[in-house]
């Protein structure tokens, strides 16, 4: 399965490895894998044919993790945190259309094309979005030194405008996954929208985070850890592949790693961003007036 997931998404890359380092490619993915973890597939009565089931519960929970941070951080419509808020959106967005590309559409249909290129699209377009929140909270915090930071762009003045950079985007880079990638089939696309801004995105957060620690409360301290070990799970998931499919079998290797990781990484971010602990109240920054 898991070979098939990297070529499907990451096809250059993917073919970059397998061919000018085939030794940590076999490492990585030895050719019985192949064989004895092959991608599950079920029989439900109201879905029909369903493939992979057991990544559904991963899905589900990421889809709740994103869209209830969401819904709790864009309610606050204040701009010094509502790119946090479209991060999550975005994030839940990728969890529901990754059900339609590794569940529910049968591989290399129409569908599977389509909602592949979405899942793409929303993890672009949610990591971009955090990108651009690190980004315009560091020259924030630098105030006296922005002159000397004009690289770095300045927060959104408004939610509204939080709103219009998200959608924009989010729009640029859906057309990006589509012609690029769908439709022209150029190298590198996939690969630049997903685990390029994946990349930058979370080595920013991490500055970020490591900046404001000294003066968070203990809980945030908390859930900071718990954020750096979802990034641990997910870079851990395709050298863990080979072990994981001698232990359990197809029913958990890296694809379910690497959601796994999302999950527990976007879920240390929301307690960090609100301060938030299991069982004590939190509270979010007054809104700003539009």
């Amino acid at each position: 399965m898991t070979s098939r997931f990297f070529f499907d998404f990451f096809p250059a890359l993917g073919q970059l490895v397998s061919t000018r380092s085939p030794g940590i490619w076999g490492f990585l993915q030895p050719s019985h894998i192949l064989e004895a973890c092959p991608e599950l597939e079920a029989k439900l009565p109201l879905l029909g044919n369903m493939r992979n089931p057991t990544l559904l519960p991963l899905q589900l929970a990421g889809a709740a993790v994103g869209l209830g941070g969401a819904r709790r951080l864009l309610a606050a419509r204040n701009p010094s945190i509502s790119l946090w808020g479209w991060s999550f959106l975005f994030f839940g967005l990728m969890n529901l259309s990754s059900i339609a590309a590794h569940v529910l559409a049968a591989h290399r249909s129409p569908a599977w094309e389509l909602t592949a290129a979405v899942d793409v699209a929303m993890t672009g377009t949610a990591s971009l979005c955090l990108l651009y929140q690190q980004a315009s909270s560091w020259r924030q915090h630098s105030a006296s030194k922005a002159r000397s930071l004009p690289h770095l762009p300045r927060p959104p003045g408004t939610a509204a405008g939080a709103q219009r950079f998200a959608l924009g985007t989010g729009a640029a880079v859906l057309a990006a996954a589509l012609a690029g990638h769908n439709w022209l089939k150029l190298p590198w696309v996939n690969e630049l929208l997903y685990i390029g801004t994946t990349l930058v995105a979370g080595k920013a957060a991490g500055l970020v985070a490591r900046r404001d620690l000294a003066a968070s409360a203990p809980c945030q301290r908390k859930y900071f850890t718990v954020a750096g070990l979802g990034l641990v799970l997910m870079a851990a998931a395709l050298p863990a592949d080979r072990f994981l499919c001698r232990a359990i079998g197809p029913a958990f290797g890296t694809v379910h790693l690497l959601f796994l990781g999302s999950v527990v990484g976007y879920w240390g971010l929301y307690g960090f961003v609100t301060g938030h602990a299991l069982g004590l109240p939190h509270s979010l920054p007054a809104a700003k007036r539009e």
